[in-house]
């Protein structure tokens, strides 16, 4: 088994059958069935480890190393887990950090309605196809070979659960969820304060930790491994008061936090959204990231997280 990227989107393929649309090869997207809840406790896991690999994950999650296989194999497909260039799993999109259910469905919805193949699929809709047409003309637009609809049943049983498959659904709409449900929670007295944590994967451990902290001071908090910035901002931070960028050399050299720096106007002023960073170690930082500066961990870190929270 090999994977190839199609339009954005996992694909897996087996090297056996046919790649004709009607060979007696396997089709070359499929998803296991599964429930949707299931899929929190392998996102918590690649939130709360450190580079796990699937036997870990399995544990954390209380499922056997098969089932963590297959579930990690829906999220990657989904867009809810990437596995980067050195072979490790990541959230494809934000997470919430002690999140409940309904954020975490929040998280899955969002992917889903991000696919490729969903987006496709909508469109179609909207021109009067059916459901089953639209479905195999999407996944032969995202080039899925020896197409079957079965192998798709799981996924169509998921969007339909999360109400993705509203022809005119568009992505946009979320952000516009989100805003929203920000608009409503700024109206309460005592209006918590949700902010979101960006950092690379090596500063993985001290996010979790910051984290933590913000959260006994009433902190909501999601922790985004370097996504915003390179795939956009989407609903988690459009919900937020504040997105927060941890920097250090060990960021710099990813290359994220420059993607970032371009995005920082464009959430400031769609998203009603504070930008603000925070230094995890001395780095030479990109020039609109460092003229947002608010804290450096590098000195001490309970004044640091005191300045922090003065600014959130």
């Amino acid at each position: 088994m090999v994977f190839s990227e199609g339009e954005g989107m996992a694909i897996l393929h087996r090297s056996n059958g046919s790649n004709g649309a009607h060979g007696v090869g396997h089709c070359s997207m499929t998803f296991a069935a599964a429930e949707i809840d299931s899929f929190a406790g392998v996102l918590d896991a690649l939130v709360w480890l450190d580079a796990p690999e699937v036997k870990q994950i399995a544990q954390f999650a209380g499922v056997a190393v098969r089932t963590a296989e297959k579930l990690l194999k829906n999220c990657e497909a989904t867009g809810l887990v990437e596995a980067g260039e050195d072979g490790v799993y990541r959230p494809g999109l934000p997470y919430p950090y002690k999140g409940n259910c309904g954020q975490r469905r929040a998280v899955i919805r969002e992917a889903l309605v991000r696919m490729p193949l969903m987006k496709h699929l909508r469109n179609l809709l909207s021109q009067g196809d059916s459901q089953a047409d639209a479905l195999r003309k999407a996944a032969t637009m995202v080039q899925v070979v020896n197409y079957n609809a079965d192998a798709f049943e799981p996924l169509m049983k998921w969007a339909r659960q999360l109400k993705v498959l509203q022809p005119r659904l568009v992505p946009e709409d979320l952000i516009q969820e989100g805003l929203a449900a920000k608009a409503q929670r700024q109206k309460l007295v005592k209006a918590p304060r949700v902010a979101v944590l960006c950092h690379c994967s090596a500063d993985k451990g001290f996010a979790r930790d910051l984290a933590e902290d913000l959260t006994r001071e009433g902190v909501r908090v999601w922790l985004d491994e370097q996504t915003i910035g390179r795939d956009g901002a989407g609903q988690a931070v459009a919900e937020s008061d504040c997105v927060v960028v941890l920097l250090s050399d060990e960021a710099m050299k990813s290359g994220w936090p420059e993607q970032f720096d371009g995005a920082i106007s464009e959430i400031e002023k769609h998203m009603n959204v504070k930008v603000l960073s925070a230094e995890v170690s001395a780095c030479n930082s990109p020039p609109g990231l460092a003229a947002n500066l608010c804290a450096d961990f590098a000195k001490d870190y309970q004044s640091q997280l005191g300045a922090l929270l003065g600014k959130l």
